[in-house]
């Protein structure tokens, strides 16, 4: 580091400081070497050259797998929600079957205008199509079906991307990238509301184990239950019970939970899924992959009281309800998604 000399005339003081700091600076940087980042994203990359956040000309935010896990939020999409400004997750996002796949929007747009991809290939959508609410008409990717303890990070891409990916990357890409590392993991969670209500758990599990000299399979699995949350009052219509034709007691009177108007809150669910993430170099020039989730769900979604004066409401015989009667939905999903595949140098 060299020395400035102080020149007599004072009015040239302060701009030869200021070029002397730089000086000093290039200098430093040049024994130092530039900083480096450790995370290179790819989504919305055209070309093979990988670019980072800082020379992307679209907003990218990059979010880890270890903040996914310890913001404390049982599913994906939840945890999700707590980075990114522009993602929102509405409680439901409409009734009946539109209230057990929960849906969420990117920049305002509805939630079939967000393309999803794990590691850079294209996630199915869900078989439940939104039929009413602020998605109508959209079947958007359950991010909920994926584990949790598998993810290595997500990128998400917070601009319309339709000219390369298509019409449904209009508000954004949602890219999922799974772990390709050894070792092992575990975490537990624990919740429930302040009210009392939706109790929650979770379990996730994940192991990487060494395939060949630099091979690697990564394998995880999720289990979580969510306890339904009624936030609805007294409906006032159940106050009596009547037997039933065959003489037995009506069912509502061993069940509190039909005082109550249902389709308020989240339904109760239970879920298992499980996926790998396999890497395996063959050579240089070749590399083998392939990644798959599975997973099974079971919902139990409470709709809204059906008033004895209602069209739709069976009052008399075997199977009326002269009282009225909060109906459900029960809603069993199997859910599964394979790639194969391989690459080579600079895909």
């Amino acid at each position: 580091m060299r020395n400035c000399p102080v020149p007599a005339y004072r009015p040239l003081l302060l701009p030869l400081s200021f070029a002397c700091s730089l000086t000093s600076f290039s200098l430093e940087a040049a024994e130092t070497g530039a900083p480096t980042l450790d995370t290179v994203v790819v989504t919305g990359n055209r070309g093979a050259e990988q670019r980072t956040v800082t020379t992307s000309p679209t907003p990218i935010d990059v979010v880890t797998g270890e903040q996914l896990r310890s913001v404390g939020k049982p599913s994906l999409l939840e945890a999700l929600s707590k980075f990114i400004p522009s993602f929102n997750l509405p409680d439901r996002a409409g009734w009946d079957a539109s209230g057990v796949v929960r849906s969420a929007t990117l920049r305002g747009l509805t939630a079939s205008h967000v393309l999803v991809l794990v590691n850079g290939k294209r996630r199915h959508t869900s078989a439940t199509l939104n039929i009413n609410g602020i998605n109508s008409g959209a079947a958007p990717s359950d991010l909920d079906l994926i584990p949790v303890a598998s993810i290595d990070h997500i990128e998400v891409l917070r601009d319309g991307a339709a000219a390369q990916y298509g019409s449904d990357a209009i508000s954004g890409v949602i890219n999922i990238i799974l772990k390709q590392t050894t070792g092992g993991s575990s975490d537990t969670t624990l919740g429930q509301g302040y009210d009392g209500k939706r109790g929650t758990g979770q379990e996730a599990l994940n192991y990487g184990f060494q395939v060949g000299e630099a091979g690697v399979l990564n394998v995880s699995l999720d289990t979580r239950y969510q306890e339904r949350d009624n936030k609805a009052g007294s409906n006032g219509y159940s106050a009596h019970y009547y037997p039933q034709a065959d003489g037995s007691p009506d069912p509502r009177e061993a069940d509190a939970s039909h005082h109550t108007y249902k389709g308020y809150g989240l339904p109760r669910s239970q879920l298992a899924d499980a996926g790998y993430n396999l890497d395996l170099p063959l050579n240089d020039a070749l590399t083998l992959y392939s990644f798959s989730t599975v997973a099974t769900r079971e919902n139990n979604d409470g709709q809204n009281f059906r008033l004895p004066s209602g069209r739709n409401t069976i009052t008399t015989g075997p199977n009326g309800y002269p009282d009225g009667y909060s109906p459900y939905w029960l809603v069993n999903e199997t859910d599964f998604q394979s790639a194969f595949g391989a690459a080579g140098p600079g895909t």
